[in-house]
């Protein structure tokens, strides 16, 4: 709702005074029930006690004493509600005079519990016109027109005030709040806006153009954008984010600075602009000297900005589009590759192969419900691995969570060929072809639908002109990125961004190991009074570092969507269509998760749709397959490597294959070691993908060598997933340096590589 705020309820005077009627009742109630005035009496100011004779009169009396009474217990409601409004104001006042730390942490727990009074209120209670009076009179509904109006923030940009947007999102649980409250016959007479922004009718004579957008953040560095709400500082990525910042708080932000942004509600003329303005950036970025005749291309010099924090955010936008286009040409020239066209199609790297699901020959809708139930219930909690009975890791219950059903399946542990005991499942191996790898470079298999037309069970090459027709389950791709793009991936995942790993929950008590590392907004968890859907804690976009690693860590999502949206584009589609409601980390609304030492056993999920997982790094025993990606309902497995991307639905059944006991064992010796690089692993955004082990698995882009029998195997896989609820992060850890990060990822692949040749 923010940035979408109707204005329903104004401040009003006060209609009566209390106080006056309550004496005034009380009096006429007295005279009522004591006296009744002799109306045959001259004197009638002489009050006669008795009794009531007429009938008419006694009826006429109780309705009298029925409306007063009435008015009474009106009024008696409304004072209670003006109380309570006049509570919250006050509250909400502090929040916007607050100026000093002393203040600053009374008010986060005193907005905290304003925020949670007010969403318990029920609708009974809110319907009642006394407490829509109440509002009113107290002036509680002029404090959330401020709070709530989008350029609130951006013209105030006090230190606390930015951070309590941050944590609550204030505007946005008030406005969801206030929306609530308003009656249906109000809010159905509410004019449907196509944006969330309206641009005001008082044309101004400032004309905004590329040169003047650029230095309004230099000369206001406090107008940088990021600090209130981290996906700020993408908003120049591409089109789609910049037009939704415009809608969210940009275009209130110029037009609070004096500029005329009436036409800009046009997208053509939005996207016009936008043009222009990257023309500027990407000119500026790569030392081009240029100079054009007109308003929007006046020779400027960027370089001579004041603002630290905007010359990084124009630095790396430009960089995150270079990336974007790299990898677009990359994967277009591999799906399209040429040193197997004349090859059959069951022997091009391009290929498809169908797996249908456990339930498509059942035609009756209830009884595949029933099958999926029956199946979830058996294997949620159960581990799949090829390592035999006697070296396989056992079951931990030290998650902290009493899950009796995972418990009960903790210490089942089925083999790929035959998982679950009721009906058994075989998952097929899906793994690269060692010649097409040599031969080609890279491997692609589109998992598809049995009921597709065209599919048959042996995989065939693809018709990329009709790939939008067919129905794509997942894919696998070996080998997809650059060297120079895999570089950038693993050096992102062994960055530490200062973001606490998310708790597990109880489908992971049965086999607990490594962290999930997240960088994106969550849901409100519950975990902290007055919670609201914002970002993970931990990474600070106040300084340049704390921006260089938002941006570092956007890379990966940009670089992962950009390949996956040539092979998968329902998906990439998908992931474009739920960034809409989304905070956007780099170009898409989806959340990253950098995973190290991370197993998982089977369970299933619920994210707003299908993502991504990439294997930046893994050593594992290839003997076993340690740490594959399982699909069960889809019946195959992913052997995955080092610079493995695929996709995977959360929803279904899915887990990794479990490694042996000495793997984890070697992993966790070297945990405490501040001097190496720990054994680790990843977890796919819902799928969970690990490693560790003491034998490589798959191709490296490691460089020099030098031999260290000590050094545990190791994985980092990175992830892309669209949004999900998760338990609220803990405060950060403190961060490392990226030069040291870079230093001990080399020495782990010098080590690796020694071990490999061993």
């Amino acid at each position: 709702m923010h940035g979408i705020f109707q204005p329903v309820l104004v401040p009003g005077p006060v209609a009566v005074s209390p106080q006056k009627n309550l004496f005034h009742l009380h009096d006429l109630v007295a005279d009522l029930l004591d006296f009744q005035l002799d109306s045959s009496s001259d004197d009638v100011s002489s009050p006669v006690l008795h009794s009531c004779s007429a009938p008419s009169d006694c009826v006429v009396l109780s309705a009298w004493l029925a409306e007063e009474q009435s008015v009474l217990t009106s009024d008696s409601v409304y004072m209670s509600h003006v109380v309570v409004a006049q509570r919250w104001k006050f509250m909400l006042d502090k929040v916007l005079n607050c100026e000093n730390d002393i203040a600053f942490a009374a008010v986060k727990s005193d907005l905290a519990g304003v925020i949670r009074e007010m969403k318990k209120i029920t609708k009974r209670t809110y319907s009642l016109p006394q407490f829509r009076r109440a509002i009113k009179d107290c002036g509680l509904a002029s404090v959330f027109e401020s709070l709530c109006n989008p350029s609130f923030v951006l013209s105030n940009r006090n230190v606390h005030l930015l951070q309590i947007e941050r944590l609550y999102r204030l505007g946005d649980q008030l406005s969801e709040i206030l929306d609530s409250w308003t009656p249906p016959s109000i809010s159905a007479t509410w004019t449907k806006q196509s944006s969330p922004f309206v641009a005001r009718q008082d044309l101004q004579d400032r004309i905004l153009s590329p040169k003047h957008f650029i230095e309004i953040f230099d000369d206001t560095p406090a107008n940088v954008p990021g600090e209130d709400n981290l996906s700020y500082c993408f908003f120049l990525t591409t089109f789609e984010s910049f037009a939704y910042n415009f809608e969210r708080w940009m275009g209130r932000f110029l037009e609070n600075k004096g500029y005329n942004v009436t036409e800009f509600t046009n997208v053509r003329v939005l996207r016009n602009f936008y043009s222009q303005l990257i023309w500027l950036v990407r000119h500026w970025c790569n030392d081009i000297q240029y100079t054009r005749d007109g308003d929007p291309f006046k020779t400027i010099d960027l370089k001579v900005f004041t603002s630290p924090r905007w010359r990084l955010i124009l630095k790396k936008t430009a960089w995150l589009r270079q990336l974007s286009n790299e990898s677009d040409a990359r994967a277009k020239s591999l799906i399209h590759c040429t040193k197997c066209l004349s090859l059959p199609a069951s022997h091009r790297c391009c290929r498809y192969i169908c797996m249908p699901h456990i339930t498509s020959h059942v035609t009756d809708d209830t009884a595949a419900a029933a099958i999926m139930a029956t199946l979830r219930e058996e294997l949620r909690g159960a581990g799949v691995t090829l390592v035999p009975p006697n070296a396989q890791i056992k079951h931990s219950a030290s998650s902290g969570v009493d899950d009796p059903h995972c418990l009960q399946h903790s210490s089942l542990m089925y083999h790929p060929d035959a998982v679950g005991k009721t009906h058994p499942i075989k998952l097929h191996g899906l793994e690269p072809d060692p010649v097409v790898l040599a031969r080609c470079g890279h491997q692609l298999l589109l998992v598809l639908d049995q009921i597709h037309p065209s599919a048959s069970s042996e995989s065939s090459g693809i018709d990329w002109a009709s790939v939008r027709d067919m129905n794509v389950v997942d894919f696998a791709w070996w080998r997809p990125l650059t060297s120079n793009l895999l570089s950038i991936v693993q050096d992102n995942v062994v960055e530490s961004t200062g973001v606490q790993p998310v708790k597990r929950g109880a489908q992971f008590q049965s086999f607990a190991g490594g962290k999930m590392v997240p960088l994106g907004s969550r849901l409100p968890s519950g975990g902290r009074p007055g919670d609201a859907y914002t970002s993970y804690s931990g990474l600070d976009a106040s300084s340049v570092s704390g921006l260089d690693i938002l941006f570092n860590q956007a890379a990966t999502s940009v670089i992962l969507h950009s390949f996956a949206k040539h092979v998968h584009p329902d998906l990439a589609r998908d992931l474009r269509k739920v960034s809409t409601d989304c905070d956007r980390i780099g170009s898409i609304g989806a959340n990253i998760f950098n995973c190290t030492g991370y197993m998982a056993p089977l369970h299933s999920d619920q994210d707003a749709t299908s993502g991504l997982c990439f294997q930046a790094l893994l050593h594992a025993d290839p003997a076993y397959k340690e740490f594959s990606f399982c699909n069960v309902e889809y019946r195959y497995y992913i052997t995955t490597s080092t610079n493995c991307l695929w996709s995977f639905n959360s929803s279904n059944l899915h887990g990794t294959m479990l490694p042996s006991l000495s793997t984890v064992q070697n992993l966790n010796s070297h945990a405490l070691d501040p001097n190496r690089v720990v054994a680790s692993a990843g977890c796919s955004p819902l799928v969970d993908s690990l490693s560790a082990g003491p034998s490589s698995a798959g191709p490296s882009s490691a460089g020099p060598s030098s031999a260290d029998p000590s050094l545990p195997a190791s994985a980092r896989p990175y992830h892309l997933r669209p949004r999900r609820q998760v338990v609220a992060a803990v405060p950060a850890r403190n961060r490392v340096r990226a030069s040291e990060n870079a230093r001990r990822r080399r020495q782990f692949e010098e080590r690796s590589d020694a071990w490999r040749r061993r």
